[in-house]
């Protein structure tokens, strides 16, 4: 029998858009066939606030649903063609809260109730989709990210713990110290390893011995069959959580420079062995490739060399944003290749000074990140924040300028553009003693001028990457200290953030660019990332936190201290994370990934985006009210 030709359009239509397209085809023309389709005008209403639920689902076919407050005209959410409404009622049973009214000539599908939600009980995919909260006008109050992320198929690597690998690959070799180096030689062959595990009676990991030991030994010419495993052994060893990712482990190894990790329970010596690590596991997982990439970059003869192995981290990096791991594992990884890319170049930078480096002893001066680097969250390479603190006289500034002047250039030549602002270390205006640098705060902060408030976004995020770090933890103090002492300044850093362009229309819809090169696109660090960043730093001065500069890790430890806004709080420093990472995937080449086409989000996507964007506009809402900006205008 022919297929009705309307329910295999509607079909064809729903295939395009989640969670339809994950749904057996059986089961979706199913509901097709009993669908119905309805033209609205302008101003007709679905439904109404306070009516009692039909026995459909709505979905949208053409045109545009406003869902409203009742007796208002305050419209709560857009649906756009293939979004999902009426879902919060048909389920609870309950009137329905909102007013659904057409806002431009619209086709609206009604779906059977009943065979939605035999869908509902047969598909966890299609079910864990609506109970994140991404069909419109479902309200949840908080928004339920992990469900989300399963919707919108952003997947976290259970693989990439390491107690999976030790769980399914081998069980850690140990001995005690008192076994004999031919013994310990025969153990390693027999288990096919290359290190040992030397512990207590309790079980605890006291030390390591490695082929390498062994080699070393025959090497030295000693007499293995003198010596045991406690003369030979590397101890303390360093030691990681069972539950830590691949990605902790070697940054972890990159960090101290060793070849093998031991897991315990708890990521410290005090707990039993579970299993060990080596930069050899490492490489064989194909996500982990990117160890000896650090170890190259940490070494780079020259500055070609250091060229070249930072383009290939950032393969490496845009290879990880494309198979969908975690921005957990992601950023701490970009920021380890930028901060050792930075001090390699600074390395590189005193070598080719020679002679003159006798008197730029790191304890004399310190480095910073400012922007997006300082706050660790450049995942690809844009243009050089940076400056200079330090201690001594004037002509030891203008050696750290010529020193800076060949930094700039190093790290432009790795692919880090130059400032055009010149908000650079070489730059004599952000090359500044420690008092200059405190002079230079105070007067933004007494006297918070719109070019003051502008330079917060930069500078305020700054972070010690080579050098004397206590001096800028110094700086830091102080910063905290005149800021509890001008309270008002936080309110003119509340207003400059507000002043942010709206990340949604009057009608719900996200706001696009209305003209020039962008027009019809999303500005993703105008209209989301900035702003997020903008309060997360605000609060975060409020509170006084000075050693957290993250946007994500600010929201997360300020949850801590207002208990209250615990969720939103939390939802916002997820939300943030998924933006960043759309960001990232969006860069190509000169292509910043700052405005988004529509072209570029699935239909999914873009319903995340929304439901991304709503914890900024509750936390917009709360500076507001906190810090009175309406008494600044």
């Amino acid at each position: 029998m022919q297929e009705n030709p309307i329910a295999s359009r509607i079909f064809e239509f729903l295939r395009k858009y989640p969670p339809y397209h994950q749904v057996k085809t059986t089961q979706l023309l199913e509901i097709c066939r009993s669908s119905e389709l309805t033209y609205y005008h302008p101003g007709d209403v679905v439904f109404k606030a306070g009516e009692s639920i039909s026995n459909k689902v709505f979905v949208v076919y053409k045109g545009m649903i406003h869902l409203k407050w009742p007796d208002s005209q305050e419209v709560f959410e857009s649906a756009e063609p293939g979004d999902t409404f009426g879902i919060r009622a048909a389920f609870s049973g309950n009137p329905y809260v909102l007013t659904a009214e057409a806002a431009e000539e619209s086709l609206i599908l009604s779906l059977n109730l009943e065979l939605f939600r035999q869908l509902m009980k047969s598909d966890a995919k299609f079910s864990s989709y609506f109970a994140s909260g991404l069909a419109s006008g479902t309200m949840l109050r908080h928004h339920q990210w992990e469900q989300l992320s399963k919707a919108g198929n952003n997947l976290i690597d259970d693989a990439l713990k390491l107690e999976n690998f030790f769980d399914h690959e081998r069980k850690p070799i140990t001995s005690s110290q008192a076994v004999s180096i031919p013994e310990l030689a025969k153990l390693m062959i027999q288990h096919q390893v290359g290190s040992v595990v030397i512990t207590n009676d309790g079980g605890r990991p006291i030390g390591i011995v490695t082929d390498k030991d062994l080699r070393k030994l025959i090497a030295a010419g000693q007499d293995p069959c003198q010596l045991k495993s406690a003369d030979i052994m590397s101890g303390p060893v360093i030691t990681i959580d069972k539950r830590s990712s691949w990605s902790d482990a070697y940054l972890t190894m990159a960090e101290h420079s060793i070849r093998h990790l031991v897991i315990t329970d708890d990521g410290t010596p005090h707990t039993v062995v579970k299993g060990v690590i080596s930069e050899h596991d490492l490489l064989r997982n194909t996500s982990m490739q990117m160890l000896s990439t650090l170890k190259k970059i940490k070494s780079a003869p020259n500055v070609e060399t250091l060229a070249e192995w930072r383009s290939d981290a950032e393969l490496k990096l845009r290879k990880f944003l494309d198979q969908e791991i975690n921005m957990d594992n992601i950023l701490p990884l970009a920021n380890k290749v930028n901060d050792l890319t930075t001090c390699r170049a600074i390395e590189l930078a005193l070598s080719q000074l020679g002679e003159e480096t006798a008197s730029l002893t790191p304890e004399n001066w310190c480095w910073m990140a400012l922007g997006s680097l300082g706050r660790r969250e450049q995942v690809l390479r844009t243009d050089q924040d940076n400056a200079l603190l330090y201690l001594g006289s004037k002509h030891f500034r203008e050696l750290l300028i010529k020193f800076a002047t060949i930094v700039n250039d190093i790290l432009e030549t790795c692919g880090y553009e130059k400032c055009p602002a010149l908000v650079m270390a070489s730059n004599p205006q952000w090359c500044l003693t420690l008092d200059e640098w405190k002079r230079t705060f105070e007067k933004w902060i007494r006297q918070p001028e719109p070019k003051a408030v502008m330079y917060t976004t930069i500078f305020f995020d700054f972070r010690p990457v080579y050098g004397n770090y206590p001096i800028a933890i110094e700086l830091k103090n102080y910063i905290l200290e005149l800021i509890e002492k001008n309270q008002k300044f936080l309110s003119y850093l509340a207003a400059n953030a507000l002043s942010a362009p709206p990340a949604f229309t009057l009608f719900k819809s996200l706001a696009t660019e209305d003209s020039g090169e962008h027009k019809g696109m999303f500005d993703l660090k105008g209209r989301a990332l900035a702003p997020y960043a903008d309060i997360a730093r605000i609060l975060a001065y409020q509170h006084k936190i000075a050693a957290i500069n993250d946007t994500a890790g600010r929201f997360e430890t300020i949850a801590k201290l207002e208990p209250h806004y615990a969720e939103l709080l939390q939802d916002a420093a997820k939300a943030f994370k998924w933006l960043l990472k759309i960001r990232w995937k969006n860069a190509n080449g000169n292509h910043t990934g700052r405005y988004l086409s529509k072209s570029f989000l699935s239909p999914l996507d873009r319903q995340i985006l929304k439901k991304a964007l709503m914890p900024l506009q509750e936390l917009q809402s709360i500076i507001e009210t906190r810090f009175q900006t309406q008494l600044l205008r």
